[in-house]
């Protein structure tokens, strides 16, 4: 699997953990620190798209493009 490939995978499955009740605190804690390290190293890139709906191909897609355009 790709880097970005593997970051975009792990921060759809964290959002969509997130969104449950049942969701484990250490995969809260992991999803914030992927999603800050992003924001840090890549601050122009919206997490918020993949967020609201992380189970799309297409979202996924557009955060992969953006990640890969950050460098």
């Amino acid at each position: 699997m790709e880097p970005i490939t593997f970051i975009v995978t792990a921060l759809a499955a964290g959002a969509a953990a997130g969104l449950t009740a049942s969701a484990e605190n250490a995969i809260k804690e992991a999803y914030a620190g992927i999603k800050a390290l992003i924001q840090r190293k890549f601050g122009g890139v919206d997490l918020a798209v993949l967020e609201s709906k992380p189970e799309s191909a297409t979202r996924r897609g557009v955060v992969a493009e953006e990640l890969t355009e950050a460098g």
